[in-house]
């Protein structure tokens, strides 16, 4: 992490309690071991990694009149097998966000690589809804017990930016 990155990092984790410092440090040394660093983002922080340079995650915080305190957001949209929590989620952005629907699978856009429907977020159950899976999407009051899932979703989207970003498999 440069200097830079680091001194952000820190006032990032200087502004939260103690709780929440712990759920945002156990996500951040997540995308760490895959090899996923903070950039500055305006005043947030985006997870990307070298070899790709896909954008994994975002987080900071929120100082508006709205939503006031730290956010979460991640890029989970390769990953199939989600709880309700998720699934509603991508369901409450396709219905905010209709203008992102994803273009990939009509073959208007080609930023990212593999099969659209595999890489795109799908309405729980209207198949022909979709979200752009480029984007990440914001996990709203995320606490303790959501880590050890959004670890799930980390490594299964590492696994698939790397195979079909990078073109390898990891073991």
């Amino acid at each position: 992490m440069t200097k830079k990155n680091a001194e952000l990092w820190n006032a990032f984790l200087q502004s939260l309690d103690d709780q929440k410092r712990a759920v945002y440090e156990a996500l951040a040394a997540c995308m760490a071991e895959y090899g996923y660093e903070p950039k500055k983002n305006n005043s947030n922080m985006s997870f990307y990694h070298m070899r790709h340079n896909k954008q994994l995650a975002k987080m900071g915080v929120r100082t508006g009149k709205k939503n006031v305190g730290p956010f979460f957001a991640l890029r989970f949209s390769a990953c199939r097998i989600l709880t309700k929590r998720f699934t509603d989620i991508i369901d409450a952005n396709i219905a905010r966000f209709p203008q992102k629907s994803a273009r990939c699978v009509n073959g208007e856009c080609g930023f990212c690589k593999g099969n659209p429907f595999s890489h795109v977020y799908l309405h729980s159950t209207d198949a022909s809804a979709t979200h752009c899976g480029a984007y990440v999407l914001e996990i709203p009051c995320i606490t303790e017990e959501d880590v050890m899932e959004i670890r799930k979703l980390i490594q299964e989207e590492h696994s698939y930016l790397m195979k079909y970003e990078v073109g390898e498999s990891e073991a």
